[in-house]
């Protein structure tokens, strides 16, 4: 409250919609403002699943937000349910993450005695990195030259390499941990393709990556990622199994002249996704939210109505 009282913002911009949104909803009852709220994946998707005042601040907050903005259609669509009632003068639309393709330029790529696929996550059981690992145990024999490598750590790590040795693929599949930024893009430059494995992804930044590296991309429809992969294009897409999975495995490493062709085309189909642009679009909605509500102060202050 102080800061607002102190700086008197044209418009508080809330990112990600937890307790920081809970703070902006109550202070809103009190004092007017201009609110766009911006909801990412787990504040729509998970938060409110198991928590109840998730679903009553969500619900509030849109009915009181001049703009709501979302990282995917995917994730607009199963906040549906909490735009119910909201002004039909709110805007509602689609800002998604971006990539910095300056980042890849001059770098090195992973140097690794084998060629191998990459993934690449936090690991937990929606990123689906168990059901890649079964999928590549389908194909591993028919591709013996190929390794899997995952970079990353999270609470399923044990369980993964538990699977890693059941399936008796610890030659062939290694879960690297965690990984600095230098090596994240090192590990993308030297792949053979990226792979993405999730149950469930809002938007999928490093599908953006691993295009950016001209890199084809086999991956779940498991949601946003659906708005970035182009089929035969820039990459493969599949259903969330194991099977599937390794249908889609098979299928670009059999044919590696067209999987590289993807990859090329990959970094071209991005490039509305630059951070400089999507900063345009936000740009644009800052911009419009704040002539609307400058123009309805001006109605109001001249007794006028809209």
């Amino acid at each position: 409250m102080r800061v607002l009282l102190a700086l008197k913002p044209d418009i508080v911009y809330i990112h990600f919609l937890s307790i920081n949104a809970l703070y902006v909803l109550l202070l809103h009852y009190v004092l007017r403002f201009t609110v766009i709220a911006s909801a990412r994946g787990n504040d729509i998707q998970g938060i409110p699943q198991r928590s109840r005042g998730q679903r009553w601040m969500l619900t509030r907050l849109f009915r009181r937000a001049n703009a709501i903005l979302f990282c995917s259609s995917f994730v607009q669509r199963d906040a549906e349910r909490f735009l119910q009632g909201i002004p039909k003068s709110t805007f509602v639309g689609v800002v998604a993450d971006g990539f910095n393709g300056d980042e890849f330029d001059g770098r090195k790529p992973y140097e690794y005695p084998h060629p191998y696929l990459f993934a690449a996550g936090r690991l937990v059981h929606k990123k689906g990195f168990d059901l890649l690992i079964r999928a590549f145990s389908l194909i591993a024999a028919d591709f013996p030259d190929f390794h899997l490598l995952i970079a990353g750590d999270g609470e399923e790590r044990p369980r993964l390499e538990t699977l890693v040795d059941d399936l008796q693929l610890h030659d062939r599949v290694h879960l690297l941990g965690f990984a600095d930024r230098d090596k994240t893009i090192a590990l993308f430059l030297g792949c053979e393709f990226f792979v993405l494995s999730s149950r469930i992804e809002p938007f999928g930044i490093v599908v953006l990556e691993a295009m950016a590296a001209r890199k084809a991309v086999l991956a779940t429809k498991s949601g946003g990622v659906v708005d970035l992969v182009q089929n035969g294009i820039n990459g493969m897409l599949v259903e969330p199994t194991v099977e599937a999975l390794a249908d889609g495995l098979c299928a670009m490493l059999a044919h590696p002249a067209a999987t590289r062709a993807m990859g090329e085309r990959a970094v071209e189909t991005i490039q509305t996704r630059t951070w400089a642009a999507v900063t345009e679009q936000f740009i644009e909605v800052f911009e419009r939210v704040a002539n609307s509500s400058a123009n309805l102060r001006e109605s109001r202050e001249s007794g006028k109505q809209i």
